[in-house]
């Protein structure tokens, strides 16, 4: 099914189709302040993914982590040059290639 010029699949199918295609993607939730990545996949049922994508995080769009709030708040990021905050439970359905991770010791 197609929506706003988007394909729209069940995760199962995809995961069985196209197994190792997404073995290198992480969740949103998995990246620290200052790391970004692009966003390869949302999972989800079809409200959650619709509100994602109105807020402009759609296939192909980059990521910044600008803050993680402590005691798993949420975590507010970069999307499109517009900071907004989103629960981690939203943000562990987006997965995404990471681009940039910290180094380690500085």
């Amino acid at each position: 099914m197609f929506k706003g010029g988007l394909k729209v699949l069940k995760c199962e199918d995809i995961m069985e189709r196209e197994v190792g295609k997404y073995r290198e993607l992480d969740p949103l939730t998995s990246l620290e302040v200052g790391e970004r990545g692009t966003i390869v996949f949302i999972r989800g049922g079809k409200a959650a993914v619709q509100r994602l994508m109105d807020m402009g995080l759609t296939q192909g769009t980059q990521v910044e982590i600008l803050a993680s709030a402590p005691f798993h708040g949420p975590i507010e990021l970069r999307v499109r040059g517009t900071a907004l905050a989103i629960g981690r439970g939203l943000a562990s359905k987006i997965l995404v290639r990471v681009i940039s991770r910290q180094r380690e010791g500085g």
